[in-house]
């Protein structure tokens, strides 16, 4: 397979490459493997991650029957969109004679079963003991030779779990056992410090808005630019071998070529400022950085530095909302920001005449920026309160706004429509355009939803409580 596809990165099916990766194929230990970083395009993966079914959508019952903490849909190609692309590529002719290219195994078949595949979620806990799958197909009586598993992870962390091992024999003591861990960036990193980086820093390769991470995660783009930054007299040649030994420590395939560039001094502190400005949303609200006047200082303005919780406005999905309170009729009205964040929202329908404010999140870095911005803008105790979700009242409120994304937005279903009375607005955001008809839907028995608004791929729904 020598030609370029929109599915699979081009660079891996070219011939010198087939080649490169059938030779570490045939080497690996203690059997056969090759890992591949990087294999679809950034495209179809960023696609795959944003139409991943719901945990709730899949088989998710255990052994005994009983609800557990993984979940399976084996019928990929019924989830449609880009896993049927991806359902596409994997049965192809082509795909398939590549795929015995790099593994050396003639006239592989594709399973139109997928029998003990399709998509897996695990939930933190699950585990899965050593063993041997079957090697007879249970429905076509095939002979299973090969296992193609794509991780669609950002980023993975050891205490994650999750990792591949690959065991020559567990009975025995002698037990070879080989780690294969989706942590390509991660190795970098860790070799960049071990050589004596002062700071390591990632950084979009493309233009992939990432939002709102999940409690103890940091996501990162599909295509990463990733830079250490190191003292103008280190030894490169010595910098160099030290960060190929740590990589070399966890992964078989070899470490991608390193830039090494010398900067000139500059004043690092202003350039960074610079790079936030004013921002106006609606007709009466801005989001303005401490250093920056306010270009209005008449209007509503929000003081807002860049920090450690997701919020500036500067992300589409932050924008919507911020649009949609500058719009609506906030007077001795009662307000949710689920998922706070910095407490960007919260603050602005605060400044825009919402008599309280309720500010959840599940992480305690963000309660505390979310208290602190609010201190800046010279909003007291009184009328914000912020809370851990275990911890949040079931007082119900006027305006429900939830800018997370579109999977904790399905399953918090139930706690939003909850905590919002009858007649109330509520705001979703974080989702999608492909994922927002599916949404919509599963709030459709408790929330009359308005026409959605796009902007740059992502959509804001609002609607009222039934």
């Amino acid at each position: 397979m020598c030609r370029q596809s929109d599915l699979v990165v081009p660079t891996e099916l070219n011939c010198s490459a087939t080649d490169a990766l059938a030779a570490r194929f045939a080497a690996a230990r203690p059997f056969r493997h090759v890992v591949i970083d990087d294999f679809l395009t950034a495209p179809l993966a960023d696609q795959l991650l944003g139409e991943f079914p719901p945990f709730e959508r899949g088989n998710g019952l255990n052994e005994d029957g009983l609800p557990g903490l993984k979940s399976t849909v084996e019928k990929m190609a019924s989830l449609g969109g880009s896993f049927v692309r991806l359902d596409e590529l994997v049965r192809s002719a082509t795909f398939l004679r590549w795929l015995s290219a790099v593994t050396g195994i003639p006239d592989l078949l594709y399973d139109p079963h997928y029998f003990g595949g399709g998509t897996h979620e695990n939930r933190a806990g699950q585990d899965l003991d050593v063993h041997i799958d079957f090697n007879r197909h249970p429905v076509t009586g095939w002979h299973r030779r090969l296992n193609l598993i794509i991780y669609l992870n950002p980023l993975w962390r050891p205490e994650f779990g999750g990792s591949l091992e690959l065991h020559s024999d567990p009975r025995r003591g002698d037990d070879q056992v080989t780690l294969i861990h989706p942590d390509f960036s991660t190795a970098l990193e860790d070799g960049l410090l071990a050589a004596g980086a002062l700071a390591v820093t990632y950084a979009d390769a493309e233009d992939q808005p990432l939002y709102e991470p999940e409690r103890g995660t940091t996501p990162l783009w599909q295509n990463t630019i990733i830079t250490g930054l190191f003292e103008a007299d280190i030894d490169v040649t010595e910098m160099l071998a030290t960060c190929a030994q740590v990589f070399a420590e966890t992964h078989s395939e070899p470490m991608p070529e390193l830039n090494v560039e010398i900067l000139e001094n500059e004043d690092w502190t202003r350039k960074w400022i610079e790079n936030f400005k004013p921002v106006k949303f609606g007709s009466r609200l801005w989001v303005c950085p401490n250093w920056c006047p306010p270009p209005e200082p008449e209007a509503i303005n929000l003081k807002l530095d860049p920090g450690l919780a997701f919020g500036t406005g500067t992300h589409p999905t932050t924008a919507l909302c911020l649009k949609w309170l500058d719009a609506a009729e906030l007077q001795g009205k009662r307000v949710a920001d689920y998922g706070c964040g910095s407490g960007i929202l919260a603050i602005a329908a605060l400044l825009l005449g919402a008599e309280h404010a309720v500010a959840v999140d599940n992480d305690p870095q963000a309660l505390l920026a979310t208290r602190s911005n609010a201190e800046q803008n010279g909003i007291a105790e009184t009328p914000l309160d912020v809370f851990l979700p275990e911890d949040c009242p079931t007082a119900q409120v006027d305006i429900m706004l939830a800018n997370i994304l579109a999977e904790p937005l399905c399953f918090l279903k139930p706690t939003l429509c909850a905590l919002l009375k009858p007649g109330g607005a509520i705001v979703l955001s974080g989702i999608l355009d492909s994922q927002q008809h599916a949404l919509i839907e599963h709030y459709s028995d408790l929330i009359e939803f308005a026409p959605s608004t796009v902007e740059a791929g992502w959509v804001r729904l609002s609607g009222t409580r039934r």
